[in-house]
C-alpha cells in the first residue's frame, strides 16, 4: 500500500504498460485517472478497477489536452499527487518519410503534451506541498532507429525536459 490515498493521473493506460501501471497503482492503494482516447477500453477499465478509478479522454496532439486531463483529475478526486505520462505514439517513419505534419504530430502527443501537462500539474503540487512525476522514456532517447526518426527525437526531448525539471 506504497500509494495509499495519493492520486496519479497515468496518460496512455488504457492499454499496454500504462494499463498495467494503472492496475498496479490500484493494487499498492491509490486513486487513479485513466486516461485514453477509447472510451469502451477505458469504461471497461475502470470498472475492473473500481471504485478508486475514473477516466478523461482526450487526444494529446490538441494543446488544450495537458490542461483538461489534469483539471479532471482534481474536479474528480480533489487533488492530484503523481502524473506518468506514459502516452506515445510510434509511427515508424525514416528520415525520407518523416514530413513536417508527421513530425509535428509526434512531437505534439510525445513531448509537448508531457510537458503542459506537468506545467499544469505542478501548481497543484506547490498547493499540496509536494508531487512526483514519472515520464516514462524510450532506449531511442539514446541510440535512435533509422525507422523511428520522429518518435526517436521526441523521446530524446523529453529526456531533456525531464533533467530539466
Amino acid at each position: 500500500m506504497r500509494l495509499k490515498d495519493k492520486i496519479v493521473l497515468i496518460t496512455g493506460s488504457t492499454t499496454g504498460i500504462g494499463e498495467s501501471t494503472a492496475r498496479r497503482c490500484i493494487a499498492e492503494g491509490a486513486k487513479v485517472m485513466v486516461h485514453g482516447r477509447d472510451e469502451t477500453r477505458a469504461q471497461t477499465l475502470c470498472a475492473e478497477l473500481g471504485s478508486n478509478a475514473a477516466y478523461i479522454l482526450a487526444d494529446l496532439a490538441e494543446a488544450e489536452s495537458g490542461a483538461q486531463i489534469v483539471s479532471a483529475t482534481v474536479a474528480h478526486f480533489g487533488g492530484i499527487d503523481i502524473v506518468v505520462n506514459n502516452a506515445a505514439v510510434t509511427t515508424r517513419s525514416s528520415l525520407e518519410t518523416t514530413d513536417a505534419d508527421m513530425f509535428d504530430w509526434v512531437v505534439a502527443i510525445n513531448l509537448r503534451a508531457p510537458l503542459l501537462i506537468i506545467r499544469e500539474a505542478v501548481r497543484e503540487f506547490r498547493q499540496r506541498g509536494q508531487g512526483a512525476v514519472l515520464n516514462v522514456g524510450s532506449i531511442n532517447a539514446l541510440s535512435g532507429e533509422p525507422n523511428l526518426v520522429a518518435y526517436s527525437t521526441a523521446k530524446g526531448g523529453l529526456q531533456t525536459l525531464s533533467r530539466n525539471l
